[in-house]
């Protein structure tokens, strides 16, 4: 009976990443009346996932990341595997430094994503305005580096949660 207790216990540290990237992905997708609302949820599917590629990487394969972009992508009307590819730049930028710097302190940790975050948007922005061959517009840009920057702690506090609750 411990054994079913344990598992049922166990089913929302393994339901969360995937369940949870899912419905931000499709907040990010929701009409929002304003530029600015359409930029602070359009950036949360990949906080969120860069969180747990951070502090719970186990809990998130980067495959799902990349799948994550492309149904992004398909669903937004991008160009397809643009935004996969940037997402999957930023996790695996992320999952490769915790092999580097195991244990460091949260302000590294949150320098380190802003850094990730940067280069993957900047890579996304270029790709869009080489297929799309004229430069887009720099706003959207620093509105998503502003508000990832802001919205990471809550989103690494949790995955942090949800690994100590996996051990």
């Amino acid at each position: 009976m411990s054994g079913l207790l344990s598992r049922v216990d166990r089913m929302p540290h393994a339901v969360l990443p995937l369940g949870g990237g899912f419905a931000l992905l499709l907040l990010a997708l929701a009409p929002w009346p304003s530029p600015l609302l359409h930029a602070l949820f359009d950036v949360f599917p990949l906080v969120f996932l860069c969180a747990f590629a951070m502090r719970a990487p186990g809990s998130f394969p980067a495959y799902a990341t990349f799948l994550m972009g492309l149904l992004y992508d398909a669903l937004s009307g991008h160009f397809l595997g643009v935004t996969a590819l940037s997402w999957l730049l930023a996790d695996l930028l992320l999952r490769g430094r915790r092999l580097f710097f195991p244990g460091e302190s949260f302000g590294r940790s949150w320098r380190a994503f802003a850094l990730a975050l940067f280069v993957a948007g900047l890579l996304q922005w270029a790709l869009f305005g080489l297929l799309a061959r004229h430069p887009g517009d720099l706003l959207p840009f620093a509105l998503r580096l502003l508000f990832g920057a802001l919205l990471f702690p809550p989103m690494a506090g949790l995955a942090e949660r949800l690994q100590d609750g996996r051990e």
